[in-house]
């Protein structure tokens, strides 16, 4: 598989386990950051499996429903692929990467973006303190409820 191919397979498996779209995962502008982080990050043969696993998910299940409980059952488990399903999620949402486990474990971030760019800004709808501010006089307007 081309790495143009692999990365389409990245981003719909993203969508899949963040639960944003394609596009609005694009508009981080951390698409190919990620995919390539965790291409250095995870060995070959567990990340070729990793893909096939999910290519296999998205030829025999057609509903997002079928969809979601074939991720759950045989990709989310920690057992599975080494939690790697886990940690793709914990980048998109928060920006870091960690490996290990327990005292041993150590947290990077791929780019000062990361921490910007992160979904959990998205989600509880406010900025990341000390980047993307929101502007000149917003403190002016009641937040939105």
């Amino acid at each position: 598989m081309r790495n143009t191919e692999r990365l389409k397979l990245f981003a719909k498996i993203s969508a899949v386990l963040t639960g944003f779209n394609v596009m609005e995962l694009w508009g981080t502008s951390m698409m190919e950051t990620y995919f390539y982080w965790v291409n250095a990050q995870t060995k070959g043969a567990e990340l070729d499996s990793f893909y096939a696993e999910f290519e296999k998910v998205f030829t025999y299940n057609v509903t997002d429903e079928a969809i979601d409980r074939a991720v759950a059952d045989s990709i989310m488990p920690k057992e599975s692929f080494g939690g790697l399903a886990n940690a793709i999620i914990t980048l998109w949402y928060l920006g870091q990467w960690t490996c290990g486990e327990g005292e041993k474990a150590k947290t990077y971030i791929p780019t000062p973006e990361a921490y910007q760019q992160g979904l959990i800004w998205l989600i509880g709808q406010t900025h990341p303190p000390g980047a993307k501010q929101p502007g000149y006089g917003s403190w002016a307007t009641t937040p939105d409820k």
